[in-house]
């Protein structure tokens, strides 16, 4: 299928609308990863923040204790109690912060029950400060089971650091990357953006270009196409005129040849008065010449009426008996001067009824048969015209053959022509095969000549069944 110039532009619009989509999601995808991937460092940044002032307080909280066995101040074990709590609201902070972390939830549990031990701890040191003095809690605070928990509460805050340590630094390269790949696909994009849209303005430029050109042999196809109505007016015209003229030309052919007939037929009565009357061997003689020559003309004003009937009146299709047709044609150009001696064979093999028009069948059998007999060779004993056909539901093949006198091949297509003659000694008008090819024409079917000079000739003639 064929793309005009419109639907390649669409098609060039939309492509661009769609790149131009994948360009925008692809910068919005970046630009989440991006934000995601800061969110993550400050996630990491305040997990480090949290555990370094857990640290701090927890350096606050053993200065506190020391300060409190030592003065035995109140308000200083206030202080330290609320350290205690404020390490662990911290520590709850921390847990909320890697709840998507199982070995970080872990420690942070473990961070709390040691905290919480200490607090304990705590509490009862100070308490047995005040009941056993200086000496006693000075013993308790140098006490091993302290720095247990001290050191595991400082081991695990260091470990939990460690690895937030690690996932910051993990974070903040993924950041560092994301954040050049999303530059890099700026870049790129805008690049792309720049073609599409420069691509585009030229795609719309040419369409500009060949919608102007179009428009312009638009116009010239707008004048060419009036020209053309103009013209085929006038050929109508003159075709009607033309039909007029040769159906008036054809009327008038027909009433003259008709009416030339009558005289011609009174003319020949005349000589075969004077033939029977008369006993003058010359007189005689010029009456059959003359008779000749009526009988010539009778002949060709036969065939033009033939042809005008051909032209004017419809094909009347009616059953023919091919057999006893064929053979009452024989039976009629046997009287002619030239078929004394020629020996006629008829052989049709009806398989199927036929129908065609009779007159014009008639007139084609007629005139080649009547060509047979003139072009025959007059010094030949052995003379034979043959006619055989067979008949189906379709068509009728029928040949006609004879031994005379032959066509030489450069006149076989021009038999055909009117008014064309082959030898001037054989008498004829020229006009009975023209008329044959044309009324064939007429009943669609087809003729062919084969023949060779000095051995004779076959008319081939196929003709449609044109049973109802």
């Amino acid at each position: 299928m064929k793309i005009n110039i419109r639907q390649k532009l669409s098609l060039f619009a939309f492509i661009i609308l769609a790149g131009n989509g994948s360009i925008g999601y692809s910068i919005y995808n970046s630009n989440q990863d991006l934000i995601d991937s800061h969110k993550a460092v400050q996630h990491s940044t305040k997990v480090i923040s949290q555990l370094h002032k857990i640290n701090f307080l927890s350096k606050d909280i053993e200065a506190a204790a020391m300060h409190v066995v030592v003065t035995h101040d109140s308000v200083s074990a206030k202080t330290l109690y609320a350290a205690e709590k404020t390490i662990t609201a911290y520590i709850g902070q921390l847990k909320q912060l890697t709840k998507h972390n199982a070995l970080q939830q872990l420690r942070l549990d473990s961070l709390k029950f040691y905290v919480n031990k200490r607090l304990d701890f705590s509490i009862g040191l100070i308490g047995l400060t005040g009941k056993q003095g200086l000496e006693n809690a000075t013993v308790q605070i140098a006490a091993k089971k302290y720095q247990q928990l001290s050191g595991h509460i400082q081991q695990i805050t260091e470990a939990i650091q460690q690895e937030e340590s690690v996932l910051l630094e993990k974070r903040e390269q993924t950041n560092r990357d994301d954040m050049i790949m999303f530059n890099r696909l700026s870049v790129v994009l805008f690049f792309l953006i720049n073609v599409f849209t420069i691509l585009l303005f030229i795609a719309s430029y040419i369409y500009l270009l060949q919608n102007k050109a179009k428009e312009k042999q638009a116009i010239k196809l707008a004048i060419a196409n009036k020209e053309l109505i103009f013209q085929n007016q006038e050929k109508e015209k003159r075709a009607e005129e033309l039909t007029k003229t040769n159906s008036e030309l054809d009327r008038f052919v027909y009433c003259v040849s008709h009416d030339l007939r009558s005289p011609l037929t009174s003319v020949l009565g005349l000589v075969t008065l004077i033939d029977e009357e008369s006993n003058e061997p010359h007189i005689i003689k010029y009456a059959g010449m003359i008779r000749h020559s009526i009988k010539r003309l009778d002949r060709f004003i036969g065939n033009i009426l033939n042809y005008s009937r051909n032209n004017r009146t419809d094909i009347v299709a009616e059953q023919i008996p091919l057999q006893e047709t064929v053979d009452e044609i024989v039976a009629a150009l046997r009287n002619m001067k030239e078929a004394r001696g020629i020996n006629f064979e008829v052989k049709i093999d009806q398989q199927h009824d036929f129908y065609t028009d009779m007159h014009r069948f008639n007139t084609i059998v007629e005139n080649l048969i009547a060509n047979a007999i003139k072009y025959h060779k007059l010094d030949n004993s052995d003379r034979n015209i043959t006619i055989t056909g067979k008949s189906d539901r379709n068509n009728l093949h029928l040949r006609i053959t004879d031994n005379g006198i032959g066509i030489v091949p450069k006149y076989h297509d021009k038999i055909f022509e009117m008014f064309f003659r082959i030898s001037g000694k054989i008498a004829g008008s020229g006009i009975g095969l023209y008329i044959v090819k044309e009324i064939i024409n007429r009943l669609e079917g087809s003729i062919e000549v084969y023949s060779e000079e000095g051995k004779g000739t076959s008319f081939v003639i196929i003709l449609k069944n044109l049973m109802p």
